[in-house]
């Protein structure tokens, strides 16, 4: 088991850059109108949800505004500063989906902006799974979404010279990102370079985030193996009608009743 010492912090570098309001107000036109479909419509009111890496609590927000409960975990610190002040009214727990123990039942449970694949092997997603799994209530429902084989086919980023994949600049901040995937041990990188005025001065910082691509067959034989039922999966281009690369895929799984 994963020592919550070890928790996964990375994020605590992005959380500022990821909070912005112009990411996440693009980000949630199209997650919260797929969550309405895919989730919300088989909630009772006042469900009760699990988002887990909630990141800043922006999901949070969004799903109090409709009358929900909701309890967010994330591993980085510095993101649930944000969380905090975005959704005052949510729980948020500050702990690693390796590792975490809870002791009350959710309706349902989420995981968005393909925060699972940050889940470095394939071991230690099941183990994330089966977290999720025991704190789920009988039949609940679990959606999450990850980046699979068919999103980076067509990638020729072998190098740190690749095209930048994001990237922009302000008075006062400049930011850019460049993606990276070896496709023999698929693992990809992110490599982040932001340049901050900070005093009249400008101030550069880099880091690497890291993520891990897998197949549908992995995630549907760790989904069974766990006791998911029921599983779903859709292509947010070519089944939901998202503008995004093919490979991006939402799951939709069930906890089996247990008598």
């Amino acid at each position: 088991m994963i020592s919550t010492t070890n928790r996964y912090s990375d994020y605590d570098l992005f959380a500022r850059i990821y909070n912005r309001p112009s990411k996440q107000t693009t980000k949630w036109e199209t997650i919260l109108p797929l969550l309405e479909k895919l989730l919300l419509q088989y909630l009772p009111e006042q469900a009760h949800i699990f988002d887990l890496c909630c990141g800043g609590g922006q999901l949070a927000q969004k799903l109090l505004a409709k009358g929900y409960q909701v309890t967010g975990l994330d591993g980085s610190q510095e993101m649930l500063k944000y969380a905090r002040e975005n959704a005052p009214q949510a729980k948020f727990i500050l702990d690693d989906a390796r590792s975490f123990k809870l002791s009350f039942p959710f309706d349902a449970a989420t995981s968005t902006s393909f925060a699972l694949n940050h889940i470095m092997s394939l071991e230690e997603l099941e183990i994330v799974f089966y977290n999720v799994y025991s704190v789920l209530q009988n039949k609940g429902l679990f959606v999450f979404d990850l980046r699979l084989e068919e999103w980076v086919k067509d990638w020729d980023t072998s190098t740190i010279d690749a095209p930048i994949a994001e990237g922009y600049i302000k008075d006062d901040e400049v930011f850019c990102m460049r993606d990276i995937y070896n496709p023999e041990d698929k693992i990809g990188r992110k490599y982040i370079t932001t340049f901050q005025l900070i005093n009249n001065q400008w101030q550069r910082l880099d880091f690497t985030l890291l993520f891990r691509i897998y197949s549908l067959a992995e995630i549907q034989s760790v989904l069974a193996k766990v006791g998911f039922t029921e599983v779903k999966f859709y292509d947010l281009e070519r089944d939901l009608g998202v503008d995004e690369r093919a490979g991006h895929t939402v799951f939709v799984c069930r906890k089996q009743l247990i008598r």
